[in-house]
């Protein structure tokens, strides 16, 4: 293996976890041991490569997304460690491990897995006491894990005594080729590992909001006064409901420094909503506003406009990644989106899936001229709107695209889409294509559009329905994409908002 390759590592399966059962509930006795240990073999795996030699690099400990799926795991452990290599991907951001989507597997299991990870990284980090301060946290953004979990974790984390060397069990061929010394524990009790979590965190429904800001409150501040060194680092919130009576509390009792992201979700939007997300506009890191759950109220006793007028231009102007509100009016929806993308002009990432565009999109006349993402799934787009993506300055930069649509293909559509990827495919890495409708007769036409796209990286197309014959078809043609790294059959299947894009900017 390419040892130069080895100096960047970056695992990042960009696919769910786990999907069994309710938060709170233990899985069956067959499924747990199985899937528990090939879970501990995975981690164990990863946190070996880290730590593999002692000459170990500045950047050996860094910024590792670790999501795991099932079937990747399976193909994992079957195919040994190069699999893992040859998944990796060159995204350095700082010294941080990040495992994504906790959140979709049950509490149990999440605490069982974290407990283990833990003394891995532990016993790693000792055996090379002078690369071990640089692991400062471990990111668990999208994890949705409960307060409950987050003391259990915070127990976990506190360095209190000596760990014993562990020693191979009986009939064991692993060999363990490091010791806990005097002197290395006595670097970690003088501070030199600064655990923490970093968390995306949904505080719930609109009845329990309040007690869950109250209790996680005090967890943070008992965090901070405790000698543990262990800390929270909050940076994304997520509210359910009416939210506007609460938004001066979570300023007020969450400590905000490390917020990055706000994601609301309520149908009917108000102005006590708006001057809530106000609040939030001050924090000073914030560059994500996810309004994709939420809704406004057009009636003719209510007036949208007043809506945004309580953030102005100064309040937006940071926002870089942007997931609009679904569904208003389209003939109203322009003037909103107009007088939104005015504000923002620093957006790199624009999420408009779900609201109608049909015939509307060159009225868009403010549209950020420096995107790098860009969703359009399920717009209505109409063959005069296509036309005008492929000639529009904005999608000249485009990385990430969205086009998914659950309209049937026609073939002068193909041709449209033929004609966009001509114009992107010099930069574009990423592209949702999903379509399950696809007309059988054109699949071939569609999938020769992609031959542009020469820098395409991850092909999602999970939701069209293909035969064998038509899938052979398909990689027949991906294997003249030279920098194809999987499509939705093989590697990618992830939402493409809060999964795609943020994965590249955690940290």
């Amino acid at each position: 293996m390419n040892e130069s390759k080895d100096q960047h590592a970056c695992i990042n399966y960009g696919l769910p976890l786990f999907k069994y059962g309710p938060a709170d509930t233990k899985p069956s006795e067959p499924w747990r041991e199985e899937k528990k240990e090939a879970l501990k073999s995975l981690v164990e795996l990863c946190c070996i490569y880290i730590t593999k030699d002692s000459t170990l690099t500045e950047r050996s400990i860094n910024y590792i997304p670790i999501d795991l799926h099932p079937r990747l795991m399976h193909a994992a452990l079957t195919n040994g460690r190069d699999l893992v290599m040859n998944i990796l991907m060159d995204n350095w951001k700082e010294p941080v491990l990040v495992l994504h989507r906790f959140g979709v597997i049950n509490r149990w299991m999440a605490i069982s897995v974290l407990a283990h990870f833990h003394k891995i990284i532990k016993e790693q980090l000792l055996n090379f006491p002078d690369h071990k301060s640089q692991l400062r946290f471990i990111d668990l953004s999208g994890a949705f894990l409960d307060v409950t979990a987050l003391e259990h974790l915070k127990t976990l984390c506190r360095v209190t005594k000596k760990p014993k060397t562990p020693k191979p069990k009986k009939g064991s061929k692993r060999k363990y080729t490091f010791k806990i010394t005097d002197k290395s524990w006595q670097d970690v009790k003088d501070g030199g590992i600064n655990y923490g979590v970093r968390l995306d965190y949904d505080f719930g429904t609109a009845d329990m909001n309040m007690r869950n800001i109250w209790v996680f409150g005090d967890l943070m501040k008992k965090c901070e006064q405790d000698e543990t060194n262990f800390t929270i680092q909050l940076t994304r919130v997520i509210l359910t409901g009416a939210v506007g009576a609460i938004g001066h509390l979570i300023v007020e009792r969450l400590h905000t420094d490390y917020l990055k992201g706000i994601s609301l979700r309520h149908d009917r939007m108000d102005d006590e909503d708006f001057v809530f997300l106000s609040k939030f506009m001050k924090c000073s890191n914030l560059t994500t506003l996810d309004l994709s759950y939420c809704g406004i109220r057009f009636d003719k006793m209510y007036k949208p406009e007043r809506d945004f007028s309580v953030l102005d231009n100064e309040d937006l102007s940071p926002i870089e990644k942007l997931n609009l509100l679904k569904k208003p009016d389209e003939r109203k929806l322009v003037a909103l989106l107009n007088d939104v993308l005015e504000a923002t002009p620093n957006l790199v990432a624009l999420d408009l899936g779900n609201n109608t565009i049909r015939g509307h999109l060159k009225e868009l006349t403010h549209m950020p001229r420096y995107l790098e993402l860009l969703g359009l799934s399920n717009c209505q787009l109409i063959n005069e709107d296509l036309d005008f993506l492929s000639q529009a300055a904005y999608t000249q930069n485009l990385k990430v695209i969205d086009l998914s649509t659950d309209r049937r293909f026609e073939g002068d559509t193909v041709q449209m889409y033929k004609k966009i990827f001509q114009v992107i495919g010099e930069n574009l890495k990423q592209l949702v294509l999903s379509c399950p409708y696809l007309n059988t007769t054109i699949y071939s036409e569609l999938f020769s559009a992609l031959l542009p796209l020469k820098q395409l990286e991850l092909l999602n197309m999970s939701g069209v329905r293909l035969s064998e014959l038509e899938q052979e078809c398909l990689h027949n043609k991906c294997r003249q994409l030279p920098h194809l790294k999987g499509t939705s059959n093989v590697l990618y299947d992830a939402p493409f908002m809060n999964e795609t894009y943020e994965d590249d900017s955690q940290g």
